[in-house]
This record gives structure tokens, sequence and C-alpha cells, in this order.
């Protein structure tokens, strides 16, 4: 779920791709985004009203780094857009 989500206002395109750093994180690690939570109502405070992000393992490459970093962006307009996360060299592997 984007920050955006947890706060309840208005949805766009940057939640998709703050949805494909999500899985492809999940994808990199074998672990879901967030496990550091004991209930629901922590994780949505965690994602919607903390300055937190899913960690990045230091083990993924530049590349996968890179990619997780441009989705990974709190600030919903400041997340790149799908047509250039399309090429991005880590997509293009």
């Amino acid at each position: 779920m984007a920050p955006e989500m947890a706060r309840e206002n208005d949805f766009d395109w940057p939640i998709d791709i703050w949805a494909v750093g999500c899985v492809v994180l999940e994808m990199l690690t074998g672990k879901g985004v967030w496990s550091c939570t004991d209930s629901d109502s922590d994780l949505l405070a965690l994602i919607g009203y903390s300055e937190e992000l899913p960690e990045i393992p230091s083990r993924l490459s530049a590349m996968a780094k890179d990619f997780l970093g441009r989705c990974l962006v709190r600030s919903p307009y400041a997340r790149s857009p799908a047509w250039l996360l399309l090429h991005h060299p880590f997509i293009s592997l």
C-alpha cells in the first residue's frame, strides 16, 4: 500500500509505481516489504504517516537499488513514471 493510500488521499498513477517497487523488492528478497509491525493500525501508521521507507538490502546490485529508489519515494509525484522506468537498465537486463 502506497503512503497516500494509507492517508486516504486522492489516488493516481504513482500508487502503481509504489506497488511495482514493493513487488520487485519482495521478489528480490523473498520477504514482505514491511515486517516490523504488530497490528494493521500500526502498519497503516508506519506506511502513511512516518518517513520510513522499505529497507533496500545493501547486497542488491546498484541497478536494482536505483530502480527501487525511484519507485519507493514517499512523495507520489516524485516517483519515476512508468515510461521512464521501462527504460531503466535494471529492466533491460
